[in-house]
């Protein structure tokens, strides 16, 4: 007997399509740390077309309500809440708003991860109402769908524009970087430019190739459940468009040449092949430990690596995994409760990195090591929590039957129309005008993803619960494979996608314990302080906008902008920093050399002040070597003592130990000094440093650096040993 549907499963599924159609607006949206600045303050055009920290919160805001709502209305209401996924997902809470008190970018990222937690333990509640299960999966399909029109448009097209522009100024681009035409970084640098690649608006291409992957495998496992289920007819052309667009999204796989999305595709393969054979009526479970267990695999292969000679097959991927491995390990081994924060890891680990890593990464490329090294011991239960819901026992109440394919379809059209209509308004707001192109392709895009979604209900209305449950464990097993080796749960467009791929895998348990009657209120409280950050933030970043306007387009202006014009745009930013507001890089660098390229020996003194506020709010290693350059300028006109400037830079070695360029200025200033000895000391330092970087031309010393480093050198012969 077919079961109708009730109010309370009408419900879920307004929540589940809401919450999906919230993840797929996160993967469709661009996003930056800081919107004004990239390297000359004086030739930024505009604000950059994306999000800032203030929008991405204010985003987090609506699916942490969504969520606390549709929870508190699931124990009020419903069946209740399961108490181990709640109490895992919120764990973090704390440490992520001890983190996010001062520092707006350690917010922002916090956020964005809990939210999309937040997220998925909602989903998988909701989704245990097969027609919830059934839209989310549509939704998040007509998404990815989207996500691939872009990135086909970035390979077919812009990536065209891109090669034509290098080729047609090619001594200049390389010059403005400090490369000559044929050295090892120029050609590295070239070789990497003409590869073509697919990255969507998340911006960068593995990442897009995870999520891609797994929606190729979602969109034709689908399609293969319904030729096995099918029991009547669907619309002419669906199955044609979802194998076509599924098939297209494994393509721009292999042309981004994503070795980790590759392997975790063929590691998932299997398990899809399973789903839809011979596993078609098993516990879904079996399928969810093969899922941990691809998972488990990435993991060991990172570990294997790094055991093997660096030459091994050619292999650097893996190798570099190996070495965030190491530097994250001394992280945790040195903040072990709460970690470095969500923003925090990439200072942490110039100083804790291996001598021959040659990245600088902001992430340790790996949701179990990330959250671990960000989080402290709290971030284990994400990683806990990952893994209980693809395992979790299977409700039976969601593998009945519930006939009312209308309400997904219009649930799906609906969510679709909403994404559009937001994404389109986000876009005319946020980016810059007369883009037309951009516009087009969005257009293109949503459309096409509408399409697909619409085209999936019609396949979907013949799968129940458990059969969308076990298809779905391939995209997963992706999801849980490369998410060990990359960004998939660190990048702000891509977390919450991967967290809706993981619920719709899997399953919650009912209960009506005490802790499920807090989840709801502790979740809406978060998202009350996301919505107050991001407000916030969005004002400072309004009144940053304001002054820095006269700027704007000063570099395509005959002689760029005035020295006067620099003097009075940094006199305003620094203007309007308060004590908590120090910790854009960017923005307080900007500042700061806008005074020093205004000329004056007052513009070098204001910046001094700068750089000197600088340390003293956010230490680090961004802050003390440009304090360190400053008081170098200041010495070279006489307003500042060259000690001051080598005493700065000891300080940025410290945060910065391995970074070969602080010990080549550490010998000019010594050589000024007259210590020839550590100058040479400091020369070969230099060397060595530069030397352990092979395995990344574009990271070494670049030939204005190697003439600098000549030229000393032979300042020192000239000077008789003691």
């Amino acid at each position: 007997m077919t079961a109708t549907v009730g109010d309370d499963d009408r419900g879920s599924c307004r929540a589940a399509v809401l919450l999906a159609s919230l993840a797929v607006l996160r993967l469709l949206l661009p996003y930056t740390p800081d919107r004004f600045f990239d390297v000359d303050p004086a030739s930024v055009p505009g604000p950059f077309p994306a999000l800032g920290p203030g929008g991405s919160m204010l985003l987090d805001a609506v699916i942490l309500v969504v969520a606390g709502s549709a929870l508190t209305r699931l124990m009020r209401r419903g069946p209740g809440v399961d108490p181990v996924l709640v109490v895992l997902g919120l764990l973090p809470l704390p440490v992520v708003l001890w983190h996010a008190r001062h520092d707006v970018l350690q917010a922002w990222r916090g956020f964005d991860w809990f939210a999309a937690a937040a997220l998925g333990v909602a989903l998988a509640h909701l989704v245990r109402v097969p027609a919830s299960r059934r839209a989310v999966v549509a939704i998040l399909l007509g998404g990815i769908a989207a996500m691939g029109v872009r990135g086909g448009w970035q390979v077919v097209v812009e990536h065209a524009d891109t090669v034509a522009y290098f080729d047609a100024h090619r001594d200049e681009v390389l010059a403005s970087r400090g490369w000559t035409t044929d050295s090892a970084a120029a050609l590295a640098f070239e070789r990497r430019l003409r590869q073509p690649e697919a990255t969507g608006w998340i911006g960068f291409s593995n990442v897009f190739s995870g999520l891609a992957a797994a929606g190729a495998l979602l969109l034709l496992g689908t399609l293969a459940a319904w030729r096995v289920r099918r029991r009547g007819s669907v619309e002419a052309g669906g199955p044609v468009v979802v194998g076509l667009v599924g098939v297209g999204l494994l393509m721009l796989v292999g042309l981004n040449g994503s070795k980790g999305a590759i392997v975790a595709c063929g590691l998932a393969v299997p398990i899809g092949v399973l789903a839809v054979g011979p596993w078609s009526d098993a516990d879904p479970r079996r399928l969810g430990r093969l899922a941990l267990a691809a998972g488990g695999i990435a993991l060991l292969a990172i570990a294997v690596r790094g055991l093997l000679p660096e030459d091994t097959l050619g292999d650097r991927s893996l190798l570099f995994r190996w070495h965030y491995a190491q530097g994250a390990t001394s992280i945790v081994a040195e903040h072990p409760v709460v970690g470095v924060g969500p923003d925090g890891f990439q200072d942490a680990y110039l100083r804790h990195k291996p001598p021959r890593s040659p990245e600088n990464v902001a992430s340790a490329h790996g949701m179990a090591i990330d959250w671990l090294a960000s989080l402290g011991v709290t971030g284990l239960a994400w990683l806990a929590l990952a893994v209980v819901i693809v395992v979790r026992r299977q409700d039976e109440a969601s593998s009945r039957t519930v006939s009312e394919p209308s309400f997904g379809r219009l649930g799906v059209v609906g969510g679709a129309a909403a994404i559009a209509c937001v994404v389109l308004v986000v876009q005319a707001i946020v980016e810059a005008p007369g883009e037309g192109g951009a516009i087009a392709v969005r257009l293109a895009a949503v459309s096409i993803g509408a399409l697909v979604g619409v085209a999936c209900v019609g396949l979907l209305e013949d799968l129940d619960g458990r059969m969308l449950r076990r298809v779905a464990m391939a995209s997963a097993a992706i999801v849980l494979a490369q998410g060990q080796i990359e960004m998939l749960v660190w990048q702000p467009g891509s977390v919450a996608m991967c967290w809706a791929l993981l619920a719709v895998a899997g399953d919650a348990v009912p209960g009506r314990a005490s802790v499920g009657r807090l989840a709801g209120p502790v979740i809406l409280g978060a998202g009350v302080i996301a919505a107050v950050l991001g407000m916030g933030e969005l004002k400072e970043a309004r009144r940053t906008e304001t002054a820095l306007a006269p700027l704007f387009g000063a570099g395509d202006r005959p002689g760029g902008a005035s020295p006067a014009d620099r003097r009075a745009i940094a006199a305003g930013i620094a203007g309007l920093w308060t004590d908590d507001r120090w910790w854009d890089d960017r923005v307080v660098r900007g500042a700061i050399d806008l005074f020093m390229t205004a000329g004056s020996d007052e513009d070098v003194r204001k910046a001094l002040v700068l750089a000197e506020r600088w340390c003293g709010r956010r230490p680090g290693p961004a802050s003390w070597s440009t304090r360190a350059s400053v008081l170098r300028a200041a010495a070279d006109r006489g307003l500042a003592e060259p000690e001051l400037a080598l005493e700065s830079l000891e300080v940025a070695i410290a945060f910065d130990p391995t970074e070969p360029r602080h010990r080549l200025e550490r010998a000019g200033l010594l050589v000024e000094l007259g210590r020839f000895d550590e100058a040479r000391a400091a020369i070969d330092s230099a060397v060595r440093l530069d030397a352990a970087r092979s395995l990344d031309p574009l990271t070494r010393l670049g030939e204005r650096d190697r003439s600098r480093l000549e030229g000393l050198e032979a300042s020192i012969a000239q000077e008789p040993r003691p």
